[in-house]
């Protein structure tokens, strides 16, 4: 937990010598996949409470069409990028006191925008959960600006302490909104009140949303689903109407059935969460929509509408990451 900042000194003292340590900054930083079975062995509602989940950022590697086979490679321009980032940010210059990076007045304005709307969201927030994630979040954007601000320094063969444009604390920004959603549905996923989807899951989901167009009164019968489904398909392929009953409720979709017809309730919240099933398109909505979803574009909006803030100016002082 104290690991996670790096600012608090580890000293362990044992009755031997040797057995005995003093690690000024600590820092333990973890990357990797793992399977959505195990992980929920691995966490539950008290790692909430105590901040450990909140120090993990997520994201959820949804497959949205078949994995055929390809032999397709890195190019040599990727491999020699790739060799000059990581050489590069070794080659940096670790000091033993804390060093400070200047943020540019208008990053600094952009992030304590993005940082307050945030902290409004997490004030209103439905339960502790939510709030904790939110605020954990906020404190992480200064860390993905900080690796990206490196990553321009490096590439662009500039000086590391040069100041963090607006441009590259926007860009920070809109990885952290796209982080945040799959942070969040991993979070429900932990905690059971969400399931990772299936391939059948993702299929109907699809079918869903190219079906747009056709619902009338947030509601779409299952069979108009079903045939979508199943169109072009070898027999062998198709899913039955209780197939995608079952993959409709997966997705958490309202079952309500009418006179003349068993089908959902879909809302264009539906769709837009929907959307991250679908590879390389949108719906027509999301022009206008503000919150981001998984996968789904996003453009974070530096002129919307916001609490009052008092003026930010330039100094000498700096700001930490």
């Amino acid at each position: 937990m104290t690991a996670y900042d790096g600012s608090k000194p580890w000293k362990i003292s044992r009755a031997t010598s040797d057995r005995s340590n003093f690690i000024p900054e600590p820092c333990v930083s973890l990357y990797g996949g793992i399977q959505p079975a195990i992980a929920k062995d691995l966490f539950n509602n008290k790692d909430i409470d105590s901040g450990f989940l909140g120090r993990f950022m997520f994201i959820q590697a949804i497959q949205r069409v078949p994995a055929t086979f390809s032999e397709e490679e890195e190019s040599m321009a990727t491999q020699e990028t790739l060799k000059k980032l990581v050489n590069g940010l070794d080659s940096f210059s670790f000091h033993e006191t804390t060093q400070y990076i200047q943020v540019s007045a208008e990053a600094k304005q952009t992030f304590i925008s993005w940082h307050d709307k945030l902290a409004y969201e997490a004030w209103f927030a439905e339960n502790d959960g939510e709030g904790s994630l939110l605020n954990k979040i906020r404190a992480q954007g200064l860390r993905v600006c900080l690796i990206l601000h490196c990553i321009d320094a490096v590439m662009n063969e500039q000086d590391e302490m040069m100041k963090i444009s607006n441009d590259t604390m926007v860009k920070a920004l809109k990885l952290m909104d796209w982080i945040r959603t799959h942070t969040q549905a991993t979070w429900k996923m932990l905690m059971d009140k969400a399931a990772t989807p299936s391939g059948q899951d993702v299929r109907v989901a699809q079918a869903i949303f190219a079906l747009e167009g056709e619902i009338t009164n947030s509601w779409l019968p299952t069979g108009r689903i079903t045939e979508l489904v199943n169109d072009g398909l070898d027999h062998r392929y198709h899913l039955t109407a209780e197939q995608v009953g079952r993959a409709c409720k997966g997705l958490q979709l309202e079952n309500k059935a009418k006179s003349h017809a068993r089908g959902f309730i879909i809302t264009p919240e539906d769709i837009k969460r929907l959307s991250s099933f679908v590879p390389e398109k949108e719906p027509s909505y999301l022009s206008y929509v503000s919150e981001p979803s998984i996968d789904g574009a996003y453009e974070y909006d530096t002129s919307e509408s916001a609490p009052s803030y008092p003026s930010c100016h330039e100094d000498d002082e700096g700001v930490p990451i």
